[in-house]
């Protein structure tokens, strides 16, 4: 699948993220409000099954404390991940620390996303002590150039969690051999990470907001599907949509889409947000807390049972 496509192409949730803002009517606003409709699809997150849900299990007043301990912990990097070491560093750490791929077409604001993630507004005080190297890296590198990340990065918080920027995809400016080595190395990864640990409990397939989802996209979550990887889609840079109108409308079409997949392997929420406003990230911080808190409960059940 990968192939096919690369060759074709943090505080914390205090009461609500607020939805994007919008600054001034528009045509299409006009037409939706004439058409009466209201936009209660344009928030932080929305449930594929049941879009009127205001409540969720990982919003649990436990979850939270468990993410702000988590994200408070010390990000620590490792050397890059190529073709000459990919089966070997996927596959290593099985069962200590479970991993979250991200994933996304070039351009999508994955490492920019990341970097919120993994620090917040601390980000600025950290990047300028980094360089780029094949030694640890501790903050996913940024490039206004479509297509620069050639390589996998990985950071850990502690030992509870492990997010994994992959490179992005659908960059049809580079050559066509760089393409391919992207796409092996991606399929590569997925497939030693996913079938030979458990290490590799999700991948977060990030969708920009202005474009919404494409060929690309839906065959990232084919192949995500039929590897049974769970997998979890969020909408990126929010805060460039015209009005809400537009993005309860990609909203409304991408659960169209989703509530096609297996339940057993897509996480239920779509979520929607914006790096450089902070919308929806304390959400989606509390989502992937939810990925480190049930790992480690079902280790601690596995103990006590025996079961290794």
């Amino acid at each position: 699948y990968l192939g096919l496509m690369v060759k074709f192409g943090r505080a914390y949730r205090s009461v609500r993220s607020r939805p994007v803002s919008v600054g001034s009517v528009s045509v299409a606003e006009l037409s939706a409000r004439a058409r009466g409709i209201n936009p209660v699809l344009a928030r932080p997150w929305v449930h594929v099954y049941d879009t009127t849900a205001e409540s969720a299990p990982w919003l649990s007043e436990e979850n939270m404390t468990y993410a702000r301990e988590l994200f408070s912990k010390k990000v620590v990097g490792y050397p890059l991940i190529g073709l000459w070491n990919v089966e070997r560093k996927s596959a290593n750490n099985a069962h200590r620390t479970p991993a979250v791929v991200i994933c996304g077409r070039s351009n999508v604001g994955k490492s920019t996303l990341i970097n919120e993630l993994l620090y917040g507004r601390q980000f600025d005080q950290v990047k300028h002590r980094v360089r780029l190297s094949s030694h640890n890296i501790t903050h996913a590198p940024v490039s206004n150039k479509a297509g620069r990340t050639r390589h996998i990065f990985r950071f850990d918080l502690g030992d509870r969690l492990r997010l994994v920027d992959l490179p992005g995809y659908g960059f049809a400016e580079v050559e066509g051999s760089v393409r391919d080595e992207w796409a092996t190395l991606i399929e590569r990864y997925l497939q030693v990470a996913g079938e030979e640990s458990s290490q590799l409990q999700r991948a977060i397939s990030l969708v920009d907001a202005r474009r919404g989802v494409k060929g690309l996209d839906r065959a990232l979550w084919d192949m995500l599907q039929e590897k049974r990887i769970p997998f979890q889609v969020v909408l990126t840079k929010v805060d460039l949509v015209h009005d809400v109108y537009e993005l309860h409308d990609t909203m409304e079409h991408m659960i169209a889409i989703l509530q096609e997949y297996d339940r057993e392997v897509l996480w239920p929420y779509i979520h929607a947000v914006s790096s450089l406003h902070k919308h929806g990230i304390n959400d989606l911080l509390l989502s992937l807390s939810a990925v480190a808190r049930d790992f480690e409960m079902l280790g601690q059940a596995r103990r006590v049972s025996g079961g290794g």
